[in-house]
């Protein structure tokens, strides 16, 4: 259940006409001011995925036909109706409705493959009647007129009228420069009166002329008259005119039935580009908020990334901060903090968001944002005093509250803004205090904002209650709107009051009155979070330093991998030259044989051939030597914990930690790493020759972070700062890193894509997804 009332406090129906913006039609309009969230998963999940598709399609620019915008649902029900007539332009946008229906069937099913769900959806209740179109084409023109070929009485008719009215001309040109002559004339061109022609002749001369008086002007001065001769004319044109008419209405019956025929298959098509237009309208909304469709499962809890207020994003535009939140198994979030920090703000944007996902519609949160599928969302926040009722405020929302105890449940969400105020501080805190645990028996989901510190205290203590707070910059004296989670925040009272300007003696003074158990927690508030904010930056530098080694680590194992296959590749080679020379060896040896006997042991053949023998040994014996000093490198000497060595594979020397004679294995320090090596891949070294090699191959990463920024800075600043970062990364072994150079005028991102085209180390790169940054980001993929 969803109260109006709810919606209307939550900035609900503001979303919905941000989004009419979008739309043309007042029909679409209408639609999307009348969505409400929907309790179906299935339902909601469709609207989401539909305006995915629809996203998908705009940003790869197929835009779907011109827009419907006329309303017909009236001139469609009166079309049903026996002996009805619609009227010309009516007609003419019924054709239009046809039209529009079809090329919107043609564009579904030409783009299925990338919008699938959208063709299953409407094309079937998109109606296409071509004989139908075809019939109105030839009857009504663009301009909203009758076709003289709508039917052969009617092409006679109206060449008769024609015929009839050139006679008549005639006829009136010689009356009027016969009556023109004799200056009986006010004026000397004609008028036409009722669809016939008169002359306006003046009041002194209408006696002599023989005709139909049909009107004077109001001064008296000019008597409109129908002379005798062109009477009967105008009669008989009079009279084709009003059978054209009939002739006319009998064609537009004819046509009108049979729209009524088709009248509600014209309706259905008339809804679905309603619907097919308010899914293209909110595609663009998620657009313009880089919005997406976040996950919805009830069997995980409510977890908020990257997420923001709609409503502040598009006022604030890039200078809105995002909030972060995640009820984990928590069902009470009680968040305090600085007096204008943002507490309302955050409690009004987790219920929006959860509201408009729940309507199917994209937010601005991050795509791995969880949603959960509430029953009943309920507010208690601003001032609801009522004059008329008697209340105060502090009634008013107790009344409120009462309502909220009476409907919670465990699929409810409940915000409420500044528990406990409006009255006594203790007697107050003790209300909210058994409020918050009733709603938590109740397993309820509630975001609470207070500056009560026993309610600060309730939530360390109690189960399923977390403290949050909103961070304060205490030494720029201003809200930072970060949402902290885990610990409860000050109040700031006075540092807000120096802020806005008030008095520092009355500050003064006013600290001399707060109680001393206050001011003790509200010092240990402020130096909690001060040490919190220290051991965040510890936290992120000891993150960096993290990624920094795991990516060296990395690079150590690709060149070890690298080296070892070097390694065999060299044994198969010298193994198969060792074949080989074998393999020839034999061939000559069995070749001297077949000469000795040949030549019935002549001396010098076998002096020949034992020469030849000679060399043949010499070379085997030049390989076995290689072999075993290849293979003598991979045995050592007798070592022991303290001793340097050296990676056969390579010139990292370390110093030994740990050895283990069973497994064969050694454990040696090198610089910050640990390693643990085979004992055969290893050789001794003395300590000079360590130094030396260590020294040779110290290198130091400069990479603290796989996103680059570059917003705001020239071109020519930026080129080292791109190489040296692409460079670190990829010593780092870090495959994939992103630069940030914003959308802007684009130079920035020209100047970035070409250095990324004859850098050695990148692979490939691409723009963003549209949910992560857009053109806006250019992810690097490195090797």
């Amino acid at each position: 259940m969803f109260t109006n009332s709810t919606l209307e406090k939550l900035e609900y129906f503001k979303v919905l006409e941000q989004i009419t913006r979008f739309a043309h039609s007042e029909l679409a309009k209408e639609k999307i001011l009348s969505i409400r969230p929907l309790q179906e998963i299935g339902n909601i999940q469709k609207s989401g995925n539909l305006i995915n598709e629809a996203k998908s399609l705009l940003i790869i620019n197929i835009y779907p036909p011109e827009e419907f915008e006329v309303n017909l649902l009236e001139s469609l029900a009166h079309s049903r109706i026996s002996g009805n007539i619609l009227s010309v332009r009516r007609i003419r946008e019924i054709g239009n409705l046809l039209i529009t229906s079809r090329r919107y069937l043609n564009y579904l099913s030409q783009n299925q493959n990338n919008a699938p769900n959208l063709k299953n959806q409407f094309w079937e209740f998109l109606f296409v009647d071509k004989n139908l179109e075809n019939r109105i084409d030839s009857i009504i023109d663009v301009t909203n007129e009758v076709k003289s070929s709508a039917s052969p009485k009617l092409r006679e008719i109206r060449k008769s009228i024609t015929d009839k009215e050139i006679a008549l001309k005639k006829v009136v040109e010689r009356k009027l420069k016969a009556l023109n002559s004799e200056s009986m004339l006010q004026e000397d061109f004609l008028t036409i009166y009722d669809g016939r022609y008169v002359f306006p002749v003046k009041a002194e001369y209408k006696r002599q002329i023989n005709g139909l008086i049909h009107s004077e002007s109001s001064t008296g001065q000019t008597v409109y008259i129908e002379p005798t001769e062109i009477l009967e004319s105008n009669n008989e044109l009079i009279s084709l005119r009003f059978e054209e008419k009939r002739e006319i209405d009998r064609i537009l019956r004819q046509l009108t039935e049979q729209i009524g025929q088709s009248s509600k298959y014209l309706q259905m098509s008339l809804e679905t580009l309603v619907e097919i237009e308010s899914i293209f309208a909110s595609a663009k909304y998620s657009l313009e908020i880089d919005g997406c469709f976040p996950q919805i499962d009830k069997d995980k809890p409510l977890k908020l990334i990257r997420s923001f207020h709609p409503i502040l994003l598009r006022r604030l535009k890039e200078n809105t901060i995002p909030l972060n939140l995640d009820f984990k198994k928590n069902n009470i979030l009680l968040i305090t903090g600085p007096n204008a920090g943002g507490k309302t703000v955050v409690l009004k944007t987790v219920a929006l968001l959860s509201l408009l996902v729940q309507s199917g519609l994209h937010v601005p949160t991050s795509s791995d944002s969880h949603f959960y599928l509430f029953d009943n969302i309920m507010v208690d926040i601003g001032d609801e005093q009522s004059i008329e009722d008697n209340l105060s405020t502090f009634s008013s929302h107790l009344a409120n509250i009462k309502k909220i105890l009476e409907q919670a449940d465990s699929q409810s969400l409940i915000l409420l803004d500044e528990i406990g105020t409006g009255t006594d501080p203790n007697e107050g805190s003790a209300l909210a205090s058994a409020i918050l645990l009733e709603l938590s028996r109740k397993n309820s989901k509630v975001i609470a904002s207070t500056h009560q510190s026993n309610l600060k205290i309730l939530a360390n203590y109690s189960e399923k209650f977390e403290n949050a707070s909103l961070e304060f910059d205490v030494e720029k004296i201003e809200p930072t709107f970060i949402l902290k989670q885990g610990e409860p925040g000050a109040s700031y009272a006075f540092e807000v009051a120096k802020r806005i300007g008030l008095s520092n003696h009355i500050i003064e003074e006013a600290k001399e009155y707060v109680s001393e158990n206050k001011k003790q927690v509200e010092e240990l508030l402020v130096k909690l979070q001060k040490q919190s904010n220290e051991l965040k930056e510890k936290l992120q530098s000891a993150e960096k330093e993290n990624s920094r080694l795991l990516g060296l680590t990395s690079l150590y194992e690709k060149q070890s991998n690298e080296i070892k296959k070097k390694k065999t590749d060299i044994f198969a080679q010298a193994r198969k030259e060792a074949q080989n020379l074998v393999f020839e060896a034999n061939k000559k040896i069995e070749n001297a044989i077949k000469q000795i006997r040949e030549s019935n042991g002549d001396k010098d053949v076998i002096s020949q051939s034992r020469k030849i023998v000679t060399e043949i040994k010499e070379s085997i014996t030049k390989i076995e030597k290689a072999e075993v000093g290849k293979e003598s490198n991979f045995k050592s000497n007798k070592l022991s914990v303290g001793d340097f060595v050296k990676l056969i594979e390579g010139n990292t020397i370390g110093k030994i930690s740990e050895i283990d004679e069973k497994k064969r294995k050694l454990s040696i320090i090198s610089g910050n790493f640990k390693i643990s090596v085979k004992i055969d891949e290893v050789e001794k070294v003395n300590h000079k020759e360590e130094k030396n090699l260590y020294h040779k191959n110290d290198y130091h990463s400069t990479l603290n972070s796989l996103v680059l920024d570059i917003r705001g800075k020239k071109p020519e600043e930026v080129e080292f700062e791109i190489i040296r970062f692409l460079d670190d990364a990829f010593a780092s072994n870090i495959k994939q890193v992103e630069i940030l150079h914003g959308k802007g005028a684009g130079v920035l991102k020209a100047t970035v894509h070409q250095l990324l085209k004859n850098h050695e180390f990148v692979e490939s790169f691409q723009f963003a997804k549209i949910e992560f940054g857009g053109e806006g980001i250019t992810v690097v993929n490195l090797g």
